[in-house]
């Protein structure tokens, strides 16, 4: 037996040091994309302002706050922004396997590290800047901790509980759906004689509940009162997407990033459900557990968004996706060992597509290339004009590093200044989709008197990941010297993923 535990322990330390070498490979390979200058903007205020200027747009304070305060030392280089996202990622390998572990024993629990190892829908999570890693972390050890609770109450695992359950809250608004999966688990292992304990403790770990639901105050209350302006039509996060019964099937696509091994892990996964998850007494109130976090983490803002208002993001249930994994690996270590690997090297080939593609192509908006571009062909009295206003930070990022480029981002067509006048040529970089009616008149403000001489979609220059989670266009547009001739101006075009 010992033997074998330390031989499971050297499996474990491999998998580890893949999914770290798998999230530190060329981190900086690909451009910073739109949401995570967002982070650059955030990090930028006063540590009060985490606290306080939070919007619908932007996600909880913790992952903006830990990031200042690495910035402060690291400075802010993509592979810099970047790294503690693969940190955090790395030790989601290491939670979703003592998860496993005590859920279903030391087999799931390394089968479930092992594909959350090699998972591209984890690792491109852990190459951005952005909070999702350090929301999955909180998330899983938030199911640990509270199995343990069940299992037997005391202090430390409560205060384990609430600590792993806040960093979830307070990375991201959706984690408040952790509470009624709590809840339903709570009542789910409440059926079984093997967890006396918690009907012993039932007041205490309704103390514990109510204690994390204070404590996550304001940020809870202020999502909630955010969401119901969104329903009643306010302007909140216009941005997502009408949801409708396909979105909810494009999930598997968003979280194994290739159709076939979503279909291949789905469908080991619902087959040992059906042969074993009756006959596993001892697995049953965990499987039902786990399928609680994705009724709610999952279905719930799904039918939410076909019902009320948009708020289904697949990145925003990531919960769930944990879940699953973990529900796959108890599925794995149901069947014969011969056949267990077999399944394992099959799955693990399926995912070397999407991985392969993923390091090989481009998965996020190009704005690198935007700038490389436009520094080639930049001429001394040439201007930079970002469009809409909100894209300077992204822009200026990559532009800032050559001094003599200017960036300018006008909020209207009024408030265009006599730069334009005097400049010799305007690049006019434009991205996203959705340009309000002041916005609209910065183009014809810029371009008076002048030719569109260039005029093409960064996107169409670069070679996409077919199964790439986003990247936007980004249009890159040069009017010529100004001249006596009037400009036809720019043609409409929506810029959408």
């Amino acid at each position: 037996m010992t033997d074998k535990r330390k031989s499971f322990d050297w499996i474990l330390l491999a998998i580890i040091a893949l999914a770290a070498v798998l999230r530190i490979f060329r981190i900086a390979s690909e451009s910073l994309w739109f949401d995570e200058s967002a982070v650059l903007v955030r990090i930028e205020s006063s540590y009060w302002g985490l606290f306080t200027d939070w919007h619908s747009h932007r996600q909880g304070w913790l992952h903006p706050f830990l990031l200042k305060l690495w910035f402060g030392v690291f400075g802010s280089s993509e592979t810099a922004l970047r790294l503690p996202s693969s940190i955090f990622g790395v030790l989601c390998v290491w939670a979703i396997y003592v998860t496993g572990k005590k859920m279903f024993g030391r087999t799931a629990g390394l089968a479930a590290a092992l594909f959350m190892a090699v998972s591209p829908f984890a690792i491109q999570h852990s190459q951005e800047a952005r909070p999702y890693t350090l929301y999955l972390l909180g998330g899983i050890l938030s199911i640990y901790s509270l199995v343990l609770l069940l299992e037997r109450y005391s202090r430390g695992r409560a205060a384990f509980y609430v600590i792993s359950t806040l960093v979830a809250l307070f990375s991201h608004p959706l984690a408040i759906l952790l509470f009624p999966a709590h809840v339903a688990g709570y009542f789910v292992f409440r059926q079984y004689p093997e967890y006396p304990a918690i009907r012993q403790n039932t007041r205490l770990l309704i103390r514990t509940l109510l204690l994390t639901v204070i404590l996550s105050l304001p940020q809870t209350g202020r999502s909630l009162i955010l969401f119901v302006l969104k329903a009643r039509g306010g302007d909140i996060s216009r941005w997502i997407p009408e949801a409708t019964t396909s979105t909810l099937a494009q999930t598997v696509t968003h979280y194994f990033m290739y159709p076939p091994l979503g279909i291949a892990a789905v469908g080991i996964l619902g087959l040992a459900l059906l042969l074993y998850a009756r006959s596993d007494r001892a697995a049953r109130p965990m499987l039902l557990f786990l399928l609680a976090v994705v009724v709610f983490c999952l279905l719930l803002p799904w039918l939410a968004s076909l019902i009320i208002t948009p708020m289904f993001v697949h990145r925003y249930t990531i919960p769930a996706f944990a879940a699953v994994l973990l529900a796959l690996g108890w599925a794995l270590m149901k069947v014969p060992r011969l056949l267990r690997v077999m399944t394992i090297a099959g799955l693990i080939i399926l995912t070397s597509i999407p991985l392969y593609s993923y390091y090989e192509n481009v998965d996020r908006d190009p704005f690198r290339q935007m700038a490389e571009f436009v520094h080639a062909e930049f001429l001394p009295d040439d201007v930079v004009v970002a469009h809409p206003w909100w894209l300077k930070r992204i822009v200026a990022y990559y532009l800032d590093e050559y001094p003599e480029m200017k960036v300018y981002a006008p909020a209207g067509g009024d408030s265009v200044g006599d730069w334009a006048e005097i400049a010799g040529r305007i690049w006019v970089i434009s991205s996203y989709k959705k340009v309000g009616a002041r916005e609209d008149g910065v183009v014809d403000a810029v371009s008076e008197g002048r030719r569109i001489e260039t005029d093409f979609d960064m996107a169409d220059r670069v070679n996409l990941n077919p199964w790439r989670v986003h990247a936007a266009k980004v249009r890159v547009v040069r009017f010529g010297i100004r001249g006596p001739a009037a400009s036809p101006g720019m043609e409409a075009v929506e810029l959408v993923k």
